[in-house]
């Protein structure tokens, strides 16, 4: 008999909310003032889309919570997906071998005043991960 080992790819995001470099830091300060950075990781996806959807939804309601905290229409996303993937240039000159996709929350008066480096207070990187090893016989 035959047994071969088989580890399914899945995919999930892991993000980092850069909160100490959002002015006043409103967004978590209120009930946890100490907090800097808010680190979370999703739940895993069988379908790399749902992933990217996920980080992207997941960014997005962070820019509205922080815009909000700010008063101001002052955070945005931005996309980057891994050029290995898609043969076009992109700012991320960094990418993991597992990493599909990035998702920035920028700063866009800040980069409106200096374009280069990216204005980032968080990223949500989207990432190819391998489940627990299963045994088919």
């Amino acid at each position: 008999m035959n047994q071969m080992m088989f580890e399914p790819t899945k995919y999930m995001f892991s993000a980092n909310i850069k909160l100490s470099q959002v002015p006043g830091n409103t967004l978590l300060s209120h009930v946890f003032p100490s907090i800097e950075d808010f680190l979370v990781s999703s739940k895993k996806y069988d379908d790399p889309k749902d992933a990217v959807l996920s980080a992207n939804r997941f960014n997005k309601e962070i820019c509205v919570s922080l815009n909000h905290a700010v008063g101001a229409d002052r955070y945005d996303c931005f996309v980057e997906y891994n050029p290995a993937q898609t043969n076009e240039d992109t700012i991320s000159t960094d990418w993991g071998v597992n990493e599909l996709v990035k998702v920035w929350i920028i700063d866009k008066i800040e980069q409106k005043r200096n374009p280069r480096p990216l204005k980032a207070v968080g990223l949500c990187q989207v990432l190819e991960i391998y489940g627990s090893s299963t045994t088919l016989n």
